[in-house]
């Protein structure tokens, strides 16, 4: 089953279990007010745990960058994690902190990290997803976090507030508490909704995650506001809820932070082998030697039509240096390269370089072109038949060679040779047998 749809259940189930227990049939669960205090430390111990492993799984999470919203929900973990062992410690029947515990001290502390919570929901659901922090801004964010955490103790431990009193024994919540939890209710509700559209349209688990994770704690504030004594089941049903909800929010941050991360990470890889396979792929089939060449010099890699030119296994050549197979020259040129069988032969040699220091030497074989070079211009100044310049060339080299003998002050004698009625033998012996002629001549 999608994430989506289990998250979809899920928030559905705990929307109608709820609404059953405010309709009044949280009597008929079997639920005994002498387990409160150690199901309470329990639950609240567990979610401690857990604030501290969404900070931990956050801080520490895969890049030196952080998503915005892990830099903000992570420490707030960490506050609300602390602010919650403070109502541990300050409940009814506990040690208290800096005093005896009781209900209203307490509920101090469970108002305050119900209130970092929801603002820091409701901030991350307008917050840029593709914004990301460095270090610096982390560093200054858990600054801010054990600021926000102290101040929330001395604020519940010496109250300069005065904020006005939560519970009344024998009468229940106070109006104070009541409206207090309505409006952190509709706050996480607020923050629900944002983030279930966000959600909607960027199909991310992330998103989905934190949109049920406010939607679960705007359910657990109902039960906080229906509950008549601290140790009865709906009280109860509300700490469950909030249980589940941290089980959400650490599922959200590990997604933003370890398995999102992770996951690019190894699309990367999987790009760079591609990409490297891709390379490997291109060099074996180019029809030029490609050779690959470390920063001081030494060749690391070579294609195969290398191994053929130079005659060298890519293996023993690995090490040497570029020079043995490759003469140096002052950028791109012709130089005579030598094979390991000793044979030399004509290339053409360009050099690159690459961010990362390295060098590509790529080594064109000219010899055939070279060879039908000088073919081409024996055909333009040699006769075919006798392989004797032809006119053109005889016209050259008698133009040079008087122009020598007029700066030297020599003479220039000239034979010129006729194969007498040499039109009598063509038409006797045909054109064949005319070229046989002019062949023995010439040798």
């Amino acid at each position: 089953m999608p994430s989506a749809v289990r998250l979809s259940v899920l928030t559905a189930l705990l929307a109608v279990f709820m609404a059953w227990l405010a309709l009044g049939h949280g009597t008929s669960l079997p639920w005994d007010p002498r387990w409160y205090l150690t199901a309470h430390t329990a639950m609240e111990v567990f979610s401690v745990v857990v604030a501290m492993l969404v900070f931990s799984t956050g801080w520490h999470g895969i890049g030196r960058d952080m998503p915005i919203r892990v830099a903000l929900l992570s420490p707030t973990a960490l506050v609300v994690g602390l602010l919650d062992i403070g109502h541990l410690m300050s409940v009814q029947g506990m040690p208290g902190v800096a005093g005896p515990g009781s209900v209203g001290r307490g509920i101090e502390f469970w108002l305050l990290a119900r209130s970092v919570s929801a603002g820091a929901l409701l901030i991350a659901a307008f917050a840029p997803r593709e914004r990301v922090v460095g270090r610096r801004v982390r560093g200054w964010a858990l600054a801010a976090a054990l600021g926000i955490a102290a101040l929330g103790f001395w604020v519940a431990v010496d109250n300069p507030l005065a904020l006005p009193p939560t519970f009344v024994p024998g009468k229940g919540l106070t109006l104070f508490k009541i409206d207090f939890e309505v409006v952190l209710i509709a706050l996480n509700a607020i923050a629900a909704l944002f983030l279930l559209r966000r959600a909607l349209l960027t199909r991310l688990r992330t998103d989905r995650y934190l949109a049920a994770t406010a939607a679960v704690m705007a359910l657990s504030g109902v039960s906080f506001t229906l509950y008549v004594r601290p140790d009865d089941v709906m009280n109860m049903a509300g700490h469950v809820y909030k249980v589940i909800a941290y089980l959400c929010l650490h599922r959200a941050i590990w997604v933003a932070a370890v398995q999102a991360p992770y996951l690019r990470l190894q699309r990367s890889e999987r790009s760079l082998a591609e990409s490297e396979a891709s390379f490997r792929s291109l060099m074996e089939c180019a029809p030029d030697a490609i050779l690959l060449v470390g920063a001081e010099g030494r060749i690391t890699m070579m294609n195969a039509r290398a191994e053929n030119l130079f005659g060298v296994a890519r293996e023993a050549a690995a090490g040497l240096p570029l020079d043995m197979l490759v003469p140096a020259a002052a950028g791109d040129a012709e130089v005579d390269c030598r094979s390991r069988s000793g044979a030399a032969f004509p290339a053409e040699v360009r050099r690159a370089g690459m961010p990362s220091g390295q060098q590509v030497a790529i080594v064109r074989d000219v010899s055939e072109r070279r060879r039908l070079e000088r073919a081409l211009v024996e055909q333009l100044t040699h006769d075919a038949l006798t392989g004797l310049p032809n006119r053109n060339r005889i016209l050259e080299t008698l133009d040079e060679a008087i122009a020598g003998a007029c700066q030297d002050g020599r003479t220039l004698a000239v034979l010129v040779f006729d194969l007498h009625e040499f039109r009598k033998i063509n038409s006797g012996y045909g054109y064949g047998g005319g070229d046989d002629v002019l062949r023995e001549c010439v040798v």
